[in-house]
């Protein structure tokens, strides 16, 4: 089956006192990016979500094309 859409929703939010220990962040309030990857079939099933949480100032960056199948 083919995969047919992927979802990423990016949220900015204040780190857990989890990530700022494993992320190695040190202030009180540090803000943290998320992204969360959800990947769907053509069939409408849900194959993948992933949880991605780096440090505030850690560029986010990903291509998308837009250009048709051929």
């Amino acid at each position: 089956m083919e995969q047919e859409k992927v979802l990423e929703e990016v949220t900015s939010r204040h780190a857990t006192d989890q990530e700022k220990a494993a992320l190695g962040l040190t202030e009180k309030n540090v803000p943290v990016t998320q992204v969360v990857r959800t990947v769907t079939l053509a069939d409408g099933r849900v194959v993948e979500v992933a949880v991605k949480v780096a440090g505030g100032s850690t560029i986010l960056r990903w291509t998308t094309s837009l250009r048709p199948k051929a």
